[in-house]
């Protein structure tokens, strides 16, 4: 097995190395055709399924041609909430699909390629979408935070030895704007429920010990770490 440590040195990824997400780290790609059509079939129910959902959330006000918004305004009106919830939705939907592809058969670097720009499209194609209803707009500050999640997902894994130790989650718990009803924007669904979400960085300390040191932290410690959090209100 491809031991936790050793996953902190790029240059320890050998063709046939077991990464610790238990996938295959190959410097050719060696395509498995019946897994691949498999991981594109979920993706394109899991497309029709949210394009769905989103149309009775959202997609039933009136539509324009096609804008933009004002990106200074932009970046106000949620308090950046809807910002890191786009980067979050990008870096989660890039680390999946990236070690999709890699379980498929495909290359190491190819897979990290691939799973980014499958996240970012993912998340492009909302934006399309937004670009067309008056009550919203294509915006570039989302598709900035989409980039960046998908970056992040990229550099998590190119680069494990800095980035390795640094993980995106959140945490939700239903706010009194939602059981109330008083959102001004008539919010209704926990995706609109930008009050009760709260956005991490988890930091692993352990990850960054010298190896010396490593070899003396306790096993059931070393998963544990610290978080910071952002969440808004008003």
């Amino acid at each position: 097995q491809f031991a936790l440590e050793d996953v902190t040195h790029p240059d320890r990824f050998y063709d046939g190395a077991i990464l610790n997400d238990g996938t295959t780290w190959r410097l050719q790609s060696e395509i498995n055709n019946t897994k691949l059509i498999g991981i594109f079939g979920v993706l394109a129910l899991g497309d029709v399924y949210g394009y769905y959902r989103l149309k009775d959330l959202w997609y039933s006000k009136e539509t324009t041609k096609f804008h933009t918004l004002e990106f200074h305004d932009d970046g106000r009106k949620y308090q950046l909430m809807d910002k890191y919830g786009h980067g979050l939705h990008a870096y989660f939907v890039s680390d999946l699909t990236t070690k999709a592809y890699r379980w498929a058969g495909v290359s190491g670097n190819e897979s990290i390629l691939y799973g980014s720009l499958t996240g970012w499209l993912w998340m492009l194609q909302i934006e399309m979408f937004d670009g067309f209803f008056v009550e919203w707009g294509f915006s570039w500050g989302d598709l900035l935070a989409n980039t960046a999640g998908a970056g992040f997902s990229a550099l998590n894994q190119l680069y494990p030895d800095v980035f390795g130790g640094l993980q995106p989650k959140i945490s939700y718990q239903t706010s009194d704007a939602l059981k109330n009803h008083t959102y001004l924007n008539g919010s209704k669904d926990p995706i609109d429920d930008y009050e009760g979400m709260t956005f991490w960085l988890g930091i692993n300390p352990y990850h960054y010990l010298p190896s010396t040191v490593q070899d003396d932290v306790p096993v059931w410690l070393r998963p544990l770490g610290l978080a910071v959090g952002y969440s808004a209100e008003g």
